[in-house]
């Protein structure tokens, strides 16, 4: 019987011995790592509406998780850097935004689960998704269906300004041609011109924006790139200055003073891709992961700009419009 005392003292001694040991286990243990790569800097929304999309997958509701957030400043020569130093952290998943990030992240890693924003080009096309449902390998994420968007951006335009026949296409090539192919197409089929003005980087880039005026089109589309939504105050202030409407698929743009965007929600998409993070930290394999195409667009109209350029909304625009700018800022 004392025997059995004793045993019972010692190992109640050594299991409060153990008790903060095993505390401090709990309290020091990794805080999970993701990865996010892009060529500009992330706008807080976006990365709010990634973090709500990993809540609500659950996974990580009440534990604290890192976004390992970088950007190239603009220069797409930078993101292989900026990917492999993320591989060597390591993160357990990676975001990537836009093609350039996807193809710096696929050349630095095959291991680490790869979701990819990219609104720019064919993800079948590139190879990353086949078939979209069940893509297979490590890369999941979100794209745009732009022979679609295309066709939505002409009957914008023609609910806009009827008589428009001449609309210059303004493209950076660094983002492929998938866009500007499904632009030309589009308009092909209902007789339309779409000259295309292009630039690939900051320098090059400024003759074609600057270019505008001396052309003759109707009206000014511009597609969908880093470099282009970075300039898009710069794009928006010649476009009317030579009283030419302008279509964007970046929201900021009527912010800034531009006519008119529509085209995905960045936060809707931002918030579906924290959803699949979500369900592969959950262990959904990435490649059972569907891609997903945007469900939410926005259609922002600028008010100044409009009345400016003599740009009547009728009411089927008005009423579908998420918001109207106002000197810079955005209503509704």
């Amino acid at each position: 019987m004392w025997c059995s005392t004793v045993e019972c003292l010692v190992m109640r001694t050594l299991s409060l011995l153990a008790a903060p040991l095993t505390a401090a286990a709990q309290q020091t243990a990794p805080v999970p790592r993701i990865g996010i790569v892009r060529t500009g800097s992330p706008p807080p929304a976006e990365q709010e509406a990634f973090r709500q999309g990993l809540r609500d997958v659950g996974d990580l509701a009440g534990q604290p998780v890192t976004l390992e957030d970088r950007h190239a400043g603009g220069h797409p020569a930078h993101l292989p850097a900026l990917v492999a130093a993320l591989v060597r952290l390591p993160v357990a998943e990676l975001l990537t935004i836009g093609p350039a990030a996807l193809q710096a992240a696929r050349q630095a890693t095959a291991t680490i689960p790869l979701v990819a924003h990219d609104l720019e080009s064919d993800p079948v096309q590139r190879g990353s998704a086949v078939p979209l449902a069940q893509p297979g390998g490590t890369i999941t994420g979100g794209f745009l269906d732009m022979s679609e968007l295309v066709g939505k951006w002409l009957e914008l335009r023609k609910e806009v300004r009827p008589q428009l026949a001449r609309v210059t296409v303004l493209w950076d090539p660094a983002t492929g041609a998938v866009q500007r192919d499904a632009a030309h197409a589009a308009a092909h089929r209902v007789g339309s011109a779409l000259p295309t003005l292009a630039g690939r980087t900051e320098v090059e880039g400024a003759p074609a924006f600057t270019a505008i005026p001396q052309v003759p089109p109707d009206a000014v589309r511009v597609l969908g790139s880093p470099l282009m939504r970075r300039n898009s105050k710069r794009m928006a202030d010649v476009a009317t200055h030579s009283r030419l409407p302008a279509l964007s698929p970046c929201r900021d743009f009527p912010e800034v003073g531009g006519l008119m965007a529509y085209g995905p929600s960045m936060p809707a998409m931002f918030r579906r891709c924290g959803v699949q993070v979500g369900q592969m930290r959950q262990g959904v394999q990435p490649g059972d992961v569907p891609m997903e195409r945007p469900q939410k667009f926005d259609l922002v109209r600028h008010l100044q700009t409009a009345q400016a350029l003599g740009v009547p909304f009728p009411p089927t625009l008005l009423v579908l419009a998420d918001a109207v700018c106002k000197e810079g800022w955005a209503e509704g």
